[in-house]
């Protein structure tokens, strides 16, 4: 499966952490790296199809995309029931994050990403 491979990949590489993306159906793949090796995922970016069920199981911080066409997240899936993803509202991102604010996607995730320091510099 993709979540093995990838680890797999990172092992190859040698890679003691990594800060993943999923985009639509990478969500879920990002999700099921995740919840199989968090020894190696610091921190996870979803955009779009983000697995609402999923994420309670998730520890690692979480910066969750709710794209325009994405259902919203249930009343148990609220940022009390989801204390380690930030989810960022479709009314500020179009359908596709990449077309037209890239920029300001980019600045968004860059953010997220500083606000939580590497196993390495803590």
């Amino acid at each position: 499966d993709a979540a093995a491979a990838i680890a797999d990949l990172a092992a190859d590489l040698r890679l003691r952490q990594l800060d993943v993306l999923g985009y639509r159906e990478g969500s879920v793949v990002a999700v099921e790296l995740a919840l199989a090796r968090p020894d190696i995922v610091r921190c996870i970016v979803l955009m779009g199809d983000v697995p609402w069920q999923r994420m309670p199981l998730v520890r690692q911080p979480c910066l969750g995309f709710r794209l325009a066409t994405d259902a919203a997240p249930t009343s148990g899936q609220s940022s009390k029931a989801l204390p380690n993803v930030e989810v960022v509202a479709a009314s500020d991102f179009p359908e596709d994050p990449f077309a037209g604010s890239a920029q300001a996607l980019v600045g968004r995730v860059d953010d997220f990403l500083n606000r939580h320091p590497s196993v390495s510099s803590r």
